[in-house]
């Protein structure tokens, strides 16, 4: 049985897990700068990824786990207004890499119309589900067809 100590309060500053990674991170050097670049390489890492396995395959059950994938990625942009890694990314940067890209555009004359990064995100997203689902239906009908598209 857990007692509960009414004196002390156990906050997200004061956990013990957050204590270690604090300890192990100024051990090892990193700051935040450091943490938030390591988060853009995993976004441009992610994006790599699921941008290859849309290009170059064509098994159906892979490209929906990519649907399924962008959905929840979708979903994580309405709920927190913005992709969960770009949040990171501007927590330890200060500027995630999808705002220094769009104040770059801005500083070249290219402007978006509307000005919430959430909106942007929601767009590319979208359009990149619709690829894939198309991807699908084509695959479904080209193997429902027996059409075959590879070289013999």
């Amino acid at each position: 049985m857990v007692k509960k100590n009414k004196n002390k309060k156990i906050t997200v500053d004061r956990n013990i897990v957050r204590e270690r990674i604090n300890e192990c991170s100024s051990i090892v050097g990193l700051n935040n700068k450091t943490i938030g670049k390591i988060y853009v390489i995993i976004h441009y890492i992610f994006m790599a990824l699921i941008l290859f396995i849309i290009l170059f395959n064509n098994n159906i059950y892979h490209l929906l786990i990519c649907v399924n994938i962008l959905f929840l990625d979708c979903l994580s942009v309405i709920i927190l207004h913005s992709c969960p890694l770009s949040l990171l990314e501007k927590k330890y940067m200060g500027i995630s890499e999808r705002e220094s890209i769009t104040k770059t555009f801005k500083n070249m004359d290219i402007l978006y119309k509307c000005d919430h990064e959430y909106e942007k995100q929601i767009e590319i997203l979208t359009n990149v589900l619709i690829i894939v689902i198309i991807k699908c239906l084509l695959i479904i009908c080209f193997r429902m067809l027996k059409i075959n598209f590879t070289p013999t």
